[in-house]
């Protein structure tokens, strides 16, 4: 046979119609298709190649997914030629093509039965299995700038390979990469070359390995595909060991990077029972995950008698630093017996150099771990743990009532800031109606009304201690919390907080004092053009609130001009040069009710899709065509005016209650 000279050609077509049996199939049965291939076309989006084995199918028809249950409209179908041949409609036997407006190949699964959404058939065909990534791998970027351009390239990777997978991933020694899934080596390294070669980008590569099959003590399968993620069982063991030996023990909880670690941190604390030091940048310390955190824990360190009675034999430290200073010279003076440390990086931690163990492991993972080889804390706590936990819920319950009642009487508050004499010599106000809100009511409103799923980044040094110190619990458990305390206290914040929106995909509350405003003014052009939810909240109080708790404030002749450096400005015409909403907040109910309007204006666009995460500028919606000023953008800001001497002494009135309350023996009284 030779189709060049033109030889049996139609004695070999004979013969194939003999002995190769023609297709079966009713047209009048449900429609069962078999997708054997797809691609993407960036014009309509992906081509499925298909087998009609029962059924028709026809331009305008509703299409089901089998694997994924999702629908679609038939655009168009037909068969192919030299080119696509479009048909009426498709039937048993006949193979061709299907356009339906699919978005990504991910959809479109090889092996996939296609049936119609209203007449479905009664079981997929057979032969069907999911694609399975059988080797795993990092790939980082090796220049940091070089990550949105890594995120953008495996996306239009996977849009022709749908066994892509990746996810991002954080490394302390690499920084942000991906944890992607191959079919094999071959398949890695493909991938690899293509990201170097196409896209220009220079990688690092981890060393592959496979998915591991894990069983705990207790029975319970876990399937990790990062060998950072196994159980380390021994290390457990030896905690473990540590826990059961312990008389009064702590855990502090410091700064963690994702959900999957809040909430694994969240359980072993729940499960141990100990009291629960959460810094701010845990993301704990606002979340309402049971009544071991201990709210307002500085505080309860200001008696030296109560310093002493609250020290624990063991501590047990998990994530990066804490903030609180007073935290760290408490154990300084009171250095535990067991000093346990547990960071997923090598990096030391140890403040007061008294580690005696450090662990390097995922957390989540590790977490899991203890959790598997401890007893629940309510059977196991011992008399002398009970007391010892007791003893810091009565130190922190005191602490709240006084902080809620100095809040409450600012809220009610009709005379004067807070209603209390501004007469007296140490308080300072310009006029006794100029505001009726502290620094420290912004801090307990924000707490207990931000939403769910949001972010919070506060800057600099005073935010981020009036949310340690003051901020309430609430009941959400996926709060993001950032802080920047800076180089020098002022920058970047607002284009900090932009970035913690793009990356998160979620709404972002910024609490920020006026000077490191002023100082990133240009970055509101930023927010309003690419419409980032972020709720800009000022504390404008004329000045650096910081330096009143420096020794420099005893400096007249230069502290008021050199450091407090007064500006005498308020923030409405930046807010409207911009074209940002802006409300100006006085009294603690303005400023509450400013604040939920302004959540509700970001959660909206936040469901609108209006943010997407990681990739900024390349959104239709975040496209500047020239009408951006006439456009609403759903950014606020929300300039709170408050008193700078009031607000200290306000802060010394509170610390001075607490202390005598503690030097009266409070804290020892059962």
């Amino acid at each position: 046979v030779s189709a060049k000279e033109g030889i049996n050609i139609d004695e070999l077509l004979e013969k194939i119609v003999e002995y190769i049996p023609a297709p079966t199939g009713d047209p009048a049965a449900p429609l069962s298709a078999l997708i054997f291939d797809s691609y993407f076309d960036k014009y309509v989006g992906t081509v499925a190649k298909i087998r009609v084995y029962n059924g028709t199918m026809k331009k305008d028809d509703v299409i089901r997914m089998v694997s994924t249950g999702r629908d679609y409209n038939v655009g168009d179908v037909g068969v192919f030629r030299l080119s696509f041949e479009k048909r009426p409609q498709l039937g048993p036997g006949e193979v061709g093509y299907v356009i339906a407006n699919i978005k990504s190949v991910t959809d479109t699964k090889i092996g996939d039965t296609i049936t119609h959404a209203a007449r479905p058939c009664e079981k997929p065909l057979t032969g069907f299995r999911d694609v399975k990534p059988m080797v795993f791998a990092g790939l980082y970027p090796m220049y940091s700038d070089d990550y949105e351009t890594l995120r953008e390239s495996l996306q239009k990777l996977k849009l022709n390979d749908a066994s892509l997978l990746f996810e991002p991933d954080n490394s302390y020694a690499l920084g942000f990469g991906f944890r992607c899934g191959f079919l094999g080596l071959l398949h890695m390294e493909i991938i690899q070359e293509r990201l170097e070669r196409e896209f220009d980008l220079a990688l690092v590569t981890t060393a592959p390995s496979v998915e591991y099959h894990v069983t705990t003590v207790k029975g319970e399968k876990l399937v990790v595909d990062n060998p950072v993620k196994l159980p380390d069982i021994e290390s457990a063991g030896r905690v473990r060991e540590t826990i059961n030996s312990t008389g009064t023990g702590i855990i502090s909880v410091g700064r963690l990077l994702c959900d999957e670690d809040r909430h694994a941190v969240a359980e072993f604390c729940l499960k141990l029972g100990w009291p629960v030091y959460a810094d701010i940048t845990s993301g704990l310390r606002l979340g309402g995950i049971g009544t071991n955190i201990i709210k307002h824990f500085d505080q309860q360190l200001l008696d030296t008698a109560v310093n002493k009675a609250a020290a624990p034999s063991a501590v047990i430290h998990i994530g990066g630093p804490v903030t609180s200073k007073r935290y760290c010279q408490f154990l300084s003076q009171n250095r535990p017996d067991h000093f346990i440390v547990i960071k997923p990086d090598s990096t030391r931690y140890d403040p007061v150099y008294a580690v005696t163990e450090f662990i390097e492991s995922d957390i989540s993972h590790f977490c899991n771990a203890i959790c598997s080889v401890i007893s629940c804390g309510g059977s196991r706590l011992g008399r002398q743990m009970q007391d010892f936990k007791n003893f810091y819920e009565r130190s922190a319950a005191k602490a709240q009532e006084i902080i809620e009642r100095y809040f409450k009487n600012e809220c009610n508050s009709n005379t004067g800031i807070s209603g209390i004499n501004t007469s007296d010599s140490d308080t300072s106000v310009i006029d006794k109606n100029k505001s009726l809100i502290s620094e420290i009511s912004v801090a307990r409103i924000v707490s207990r009304l931000i939403p769910d799923k949001s972010a919070l980044f506060l800057s600099s040094s005073m935010p981020i201690r009036d949310m340690e110190l003051y901020g309430d619990f609430s009941l959400k458990s996926n709060i993001e919390i950032g802080t920047n305390r800076g180089a020098s206290g002022i920058d970047g914040i607002i284009s900090s907080a932009a970035g913690i929106s793009a990356g998160s995909g979620k709404p972002c509350t910024v609490i920020a004092g006026d000077i490191a405003f002023i100082h990133d003014l240009n970055s509101l052009a930023f927010i309003k053009k690419e419409r980032f939810p972020v709720i800009i909240i000022i504390i404008n109080n004329n000045g650096g609130g910081i330096f009143d708790f420096l020794p420099i404030s005893s400096c007249a002749d230069i502290f008021e001009k050199y450091f407090v450096a007064p500006h005498g400005f308020y923030f409405r015409g930046a807010a409207s040069d911009f074209g940002i909403d802006y409300c100006q907040a006085r009294t603690c109910k303005e400023f509450e009710s400013a604040y939920k309007d302004a959540c509700i204006r970001a959660a909206s666009a936040a469901r609108a899709n209006l943010i997407n995460p990681g990739l900024i500028s390349k959104c239709p919606n975040n496209q500047n065509n020239g009408s951006d000023n006439h456009e609403t953008s759903p950014a606020s800001i929300i300039e709170v005016i408050t008193d700078r001497l009031y607000n200290f002494n306000l802060r010394k009135k509170i610390k001075k209650e607490i202390i005598d309350w503690l030097n009266s023996g409070g804290a020892f009284d059962e």
